[in-house]
């Protein structure tokens, strides 16, 4: 069987969506070459490198020029070409950039969240707009769906209408580099970023539904004593409405430090080095910050919403991202008990087991064998 993924995203600049594109694409590749099957991508030969670059596209700046001026023109509406771009696949697995769906295919795609539905104070109208389009153009013609978690599914049976037996909970993998991350690649990266106290640590793209002002008051919130000692580093690019939390991060003092964006080979040995990961997310679809933490060994303190209590299991704490007070009393905690800390790392890393990606991906390959029947 041939399957064709829809891989637009790996020529454009995103963080978690083009993450989770990269490693599950080459996940497929290489269970799908065990079993005879072919995994290819649209546009036509994609290369995957090793690792992802969430800033650059994988492609040449004139090669990736090409690619999306052709698909610009496939996505004219009534354009027959993806009919000719999607030729010889039996599957064609969708993202959001496609419009124009290829006849006599079996069409699937991947939900990843609805927080354009259930927050959208929290996005950009084209970033709505988008979503809602990807919702009524894709997820509702689609034979089969990919729910990256169980909240997920839930919210596009209750928002959609899907029916529940058209959607497959697969949840995305984590890089062995996580999992492997010794104390050695940690203190290299401490080095690196020349952070010379321990930190509590927040990575994501900076932007109002991910909550950081809320994380810097409760940080500031906690005891002089533990602010003297440890440190709260954030870790991302800046994203939209970000204003606020890049005046809060000049004024918030020397203990506060902000990285900028992290490459992805820095971010195990970063992750690995922390105290704790603290994610206060008012939504996520799946959260993966937070599951890489768990594979490296390190407690984390996340929001009870959406599916992130889904994600964290019993390895951390969870807080009300609406409560400072809240997140201020678990930081003290997990910082005052090493013991209570090393016992939610070492429960977090059982958890993220099921965060495999050679099993995501063979788990991926039955789905759409299914689905073609």
């Amino acid at each position: 069987m041939k399957i064709v993924v829809d891989a637009i995203t790996l020529l454009l600049p995103s963080a978690g969506v083009k993450t989770y594109l990269h490693y599950w694409l080459l996940s497929l590749q290489r269970e799908a070459r065990k079993c005879g099957d072919v995994v290819g991508t649209y546009p036509w030969r994609i290369v995957v490198p090793v690792l992802p670059d969430h800033e650059h596209s994988v492609e040449s700046n004139q090669a990736t020029a090409r690619r999306l001026r052709l698909i610009h023109f496939a996505n004219v509406r009534l354009n027959p070409l993806i009919n000719l771009l999607a030729a010889g696949a039996d599957v064609f697995h969708c993202s959001q950039h496609t419009a124009n769906l290829p006849l006599r295919k079996t069409i699937t795609a991947t939900i990843f969240d609805f927080s354009c539905w259930r927050t959208p104070e929290h996005h950009m109208i084209a970033n709505i707009e988008a979503s809602r389009r990807y919702g009524e153009r894709i997820l509702k013609r689609s034979s089969g769906l990919i729910a990256i978690s169980h909240h997920s599914s839930k919210d596009a049976v209750e928002i959609l209408g899907i029916p529940e037996t058209r959607i497959r909970v697969i949840y995305p993998g984590v890089s062995e580099a996580f999992f492997n991350v010794g104390p050695g690649c940690a203190n290299s990266i401490r080095g690196h970023y020349k952070l010379d106290a321990p930190y509590i640590l927040f990575v994501g793209c900076i932007e109002p539904r991910k909550n950081i002002p809320t994380l810097i008051r409760a940080y500031l919130r906690t005891k002089e004593a533990l602010r003297r000692e440890v440190q709260l580093v954030v870790a991302g690019p800046f994203g939209w409405e970000s204003e606020q939390v890049r005046t809060m991060l000049a004024q918030s003092g020397a203990n506060v430090r902000y990285i900028g964006y992290v490459p992805e080979a820095n971010l195990p040995g970063l992750v690995r080095g922390a105290l704790a990961l603290v994610y206060p997310s008012f939504y996520e679809g799946f959260g993966l910050p937070v599951a890489q933490a768990m594979a490296a060994g390190i407690p984390v303190i996340a929001s009870n919403r959406a599916c992130l209590p889904e994600v964290v299991g019993d390895g951390g704490m969870l807080i009300d991202p609406d409560s400072t007070e809240d997140l201020t009393a678990s930081i003290e905690r997990l910082c005052a008990c090493p013991s209570f800390a090393d016992e939610l790392g070492a429960r977090g890393k059982i958890h993220a087991q099921r965060f495999k990606w050679p099993a995501r991906a063979a788990e991926s390959l039955r789905f759409f064998h299914e689905v073609h029947g």
